[in-house]
């Protein structure tokens, strides 16, 4: 209707009727790209507070996640602690030897992934973490998942600092294999606290589970500032 109005016009030089017919062609067009520009926004914006929503479980997860892991390492290291004092002591009395146990049969373990979530690396892939107008929430998004993901570099690679341990160890202790199949320590304190290189490798172990506490701490933190920001 309209392009046979705007034929008839051009034909008769109505140039007033072209005008409007052009302006109304044009005007509608303008209106439509408007609305499609809206719905896309508004989709945008959609997507944008689903992620955060899902981001925010992430968070609560990982928060108990890394509670879970400092309750556990301190508590190791606080064993370790009774059992380099133990030792120091030259006591042999049944939570002694019960402590020094524990900690020789559990001294490696530490090298457990944490839990990261999978809304973060969806959030990077499609692109809807650089789509975000709040700055300040992207940088610190992007900078406590970074920490996090160093966090469990460290963790896996723990093994690495201790060698020299497990050298000392495996030459000054007898393992087995208890009745569940889990490795287990013979101890002997009397035999165990006259050597100094032994009491040394418990002192390496106990800073190795104070410097684990204070990474995970750290990063601890920022989760929880994040969680924060995110809920606020």
């Amino acid at each position: 209707m309209i392009l046979q109005k705007l034929s008839r016009a051009l034909r008769q030089q109505d140039w007033f009727t072209v005008a409007l017919e052009v302006l109304i062609v044009v005007g509608g067009i303008f209106v439509a790209l408007q609305v499609d520009q809206w719905a896309t926004e508004r989709e945008l914006d959609r997507r944008e507070e689903a992620y955060l929503v899902a981001l925010g479980e992430d968070l609560r997860a990982m928060s108990a996640s890394l509670e879970h892991e400092m309750a556990d390492r301190n508590e190791r290291r606080e064993t370790m602690i009774r059992a380099f004092q133990a030792l120091e002591a030259c006591e042999d009395s049944p939570q002694a030897r019960a402590d020094v146990q524990v900690a020789l049969d559990q001294y490696q373990v530490g090298g457990r992934t944490l839990y990261v979530g999978a809304t973060f690396a969806e959030m990077v892939a499609t692109g809807a973490l650089a789509r975000l107008t709040d700055t300040s929430l992207k940088r610190d998004i992007a900078a406590t998942f970074s920490d996090l993901e160093r966090l469990n570099r460290r963790l896996n690679d723990i093994r690495l600092s201790l060698p020299v341990v497990d050298g000392i160890l495996w030459k000054n202790v007898t393992y087995g294999i208890d009745e569940r199949g889990r490795f287990r320590a013979d101890v002997n304190i009397p035999a165990l606290c006259t050597e100094s290189e032994v009491r040394n490798a418990f002192i390496e172990i106990i800073d190795i589970q104070a410097d684990q506490y204070g990474f995970i701490g750290n990063v601890w933190e920022q989760v929880t500032d994040l969680l924060d920001k995110l809920d606020a």
